[in-house]
């Protein structure tokens, strides 16, 4: 049969991609229930979570953590050393290559990013839910940054004390930073949808490299204090397994239950299993 989500008339003709992102549905020939009900075996980003509740409560927890953390960093820069530091480098190949970085992952660049790969990922895998669900996973973990530096509202480090004060000056708040929040965002999607092929340890290393890259620049850039990129990870490592229970058991999974699922086998089909 057609998969309503994948598009592809049979399980062998699907992409490389296509175990990870798509559900299968099947007859379980070895269960005890009837042969003529079908099964939905979903697998990588699809996959269920065990604890739905305690991921969505473990972002709860850490999230009042972290507001209370950036309350207090707000008085207390202690961190201003790092960046005072770092910003003395910012010279030459670095400093561009640091500025550049905050340019392209910045809000406007990161929605566009977003939206693209997730285009990709619906051309590949021929799945629409599949590339909505990976788009909002990366929003869902990302977005809530944006609130918890307006209610933090930690001044930015102050330019007097930079070598190399970035230009034009940034006057919203420095707790946490959304770009390491959206690059963390964007590697936990990514790893949902890799996380059971051979590229899930691909996806992890880049993923990494990215967030030090990331973080590293922004504070570089006299932007950022450490604390700052410290939040964000921490904020993403809670926040992206409740992202998917929110986006994909919630609201993918209602979708895919929704739709009229059929046996894959002929033979199996109910008429025939009472003839």
């Amino acid at each position: 049969m057609v998969d309503p989500w994948c598009g592809s008339e049979n399980l062998g003709r699907h992409t490389s991609l296509s175990p990870v992102v798509c559900g299968r549905v099947f007859m379980d020939r070895s269960a005890t229930i009837s042969r003529s009900t079908p099964v939905v075996k979903r697998s990588g980003m699809f996959r269920p979570s065990r604890r739905p509740l305690v991921a969505i409560a473990v972002a709860a927890v850490v999230g009042i953590l972290l507001l209370v953390a950036g309350l207090f960093l707000k008085g207390h820069p202690f961190d201003l050393g790092a960046v005072v530091a770092l910003n003395q480098v910012h010279t030459g190949a670095w400093g561009l290559f640091a500025d550049l970085v905050y340019v392209l992952v910045g809000p406007a660049a990161a929605v566009a990013l977003t939206v693209v790969l997730a285009g990709v990922v619906w051309f590949i895998s021929r799945s629409f839910l599949t590339a909505v669900s990976f788009g909002l996973i990366v929003a869902v973990t990302w977005l809530p940054v944006a609130v918890l530096k307006v209610i933090v509202d930690r001044p930015r480090p102050e330019a007097t004390s930079l070598a190399h004060a970035y230009v034009p000056a940034q006057v919203d708040g420095s707790f946490p930073s959304g770009h390491t929040a959206f690059v963390l965002a964007l590697a936990f999607a990514a790893w949902f949808l890799f996380r059971e092929t051979r590229w899930r340890w691909l996806v992890v290393v880049l993923g990494a490299a990215a967030t030090v890259i990331v973080g590293v620049a922004v504070v570089s850039d006299g932007l950022h204090y450490p604390t700052d990129v410290l939040a964000s990870i921490v904020w993403a490592l809670a926040m992206a397994p409740a992202a998917r229970v929110i986006v994909v058991d919630g609201g993918a999974g209602w979708l895919r239950w929704r739709r009229t699922l059929k046996p894959v086998f002929p033979s199996d089909s109910p008429n025939r299993a009472q003839s």
